[in-house]
């Protein structure tokens, strides 16, 4: 089957560009990923690999959106809506697998 180069997507819009949005993924290679992707798109990216570094980077960073890893090894201390919600912050989040 030959290659099929992806079709080119519209630029981020200017007022999201240079938001940040936290990815969490246990995963190395799906952080990569999806910190190059979103970077080439102009996003800012912090990375956490489990609950509690995400919380702690949540808190520190401030991010518009959160990618969070639906399979997470250790999800029983991570209620990401109860969590933010306790630190004072209402930030959307896509869970993902």
């Amino acid at each position: 089957m030959p290659f099929t180069p992806p079709k080119p997507i519209a630029p981020t819009p200017e007022d999201l560009r240079g938001s940040t949005v936290l990815v969490v993924d246990d995963e190395r290679a799906w952080r990569v990923i999806l910190e190059t992707d979103l970077r080439m798109l102009g996003y800012k990216v912090s990375m956490a690999e489990d609950a509690d570094q995400a919380l702690e980077k949540a808190q520190a960073d401030q991010p518009e959106v959160a990618i969070i890893d639906l399979m997470l090894p250790d999800r029983s201390s991570f209620t990401p809506h109860t969590q933010s919600s306790l630190q004072g912050q209402t930030t959307p989040t896509w869970w993902g697998t």
